[in-house]
């Protein structure tokens, strides 16, 4: 990647190892198919280990981290920085749940001030760039990185992951909140190249990148880091 002018850092939080490989690939692949794709920026994309070896990588962790990024921001050490959390609820609704975590994380120093969510949330304060924030898989809706690749399949491989669907939907066992990654990991298992990778779907097309979904989280990669 080409390092651009501007030597602050451009940051792209995930919360798990497993995210940021599978957020590299895919910039690594837009980019191979559009030069022009996040062209000459650099996103540093990491996990909250990256920056505190004893740091968890979850949900609070990055929320965590929002505080110290609010102030390298302020000194002008981060340009650009997006973040991608699991959208969940603890039994409340899960859009307000979540906006309430992050404006607490801001200490209300950026604000949200839009009404369609679609393609990200942006949190806003006038004297720097938004921090842009992506709520997995869509904004709207509880989920994860699964559940995103689950949204994102093409009508090719669809018969596949019903097949991998019906199998798990016959273990009682599975607590409701791993349903879906039980479902997306059964289904890489049963591709003519088993692996346990997220990575795959990215490797072998099997997700359309002209899904709504996926067009949406590319256009939030795009307004977050080069608009």
């Amino acid at each position: 990647m080409i390092e651009t002018m501007n030597t602050a850092r451009n940051i792209l939080l995930v919360e798990a190892q497993s995210d940021k490989d599978f957020i590299e690939r895919l910039i690594a692949n837009e980019r191979k198919n559009n030069a022009q794709f996040l062209r000459n920026i650099t996103v540093e994309i990491a996990t909250p280990t990256d920056f505190d070896k004893n740091e968890r990588t979850n949900k609070n962790a990055v929320l965590n981290r929002l505080s110290i990024f609010v102030k390298q921001i302020k000194n002008s050490n981060i340009n650009r920085l997006g973040i991608i959390i699991d959208m969940d609820s603890e039994g409340q609704n899960p859009f307000a749940h979540n906006i309430k975590l992050i404006e607490n994380s801001l200490n209300g120093e950026f604000t949200l001030n839009q009404s369609d969510v679609s393609q990200g949330l942006f949190f806003e304060n006038d004297d720097f760039n938004p921090i842009g924030f992506w709520l997995m898989p869509n904004n709207q809706d509880e989920g994860y990185l699964e559940t995103w690749i689950e949204n994102c399949i093409t009508d090719k491989d669809g018969s596949h992951f019903n097949t991998a669907k019906d199998f798990v939907n016959g273990f009682n066992h599975i607590q409701p909140a791993g349903i879906t990654k039980a479902k997306v990991y059964t289904w890489l298992a049963i591709q003519d190249k088993p692996r346990n990778d997220l990575r795959q779907v990215l490797n072998k097309n099997l997700i359309d990148n002209e899904s709504t979904n996926y067009q949406n989280f590319k256009q939030w990669l795009t307004r977050t880091f080069a608009d």
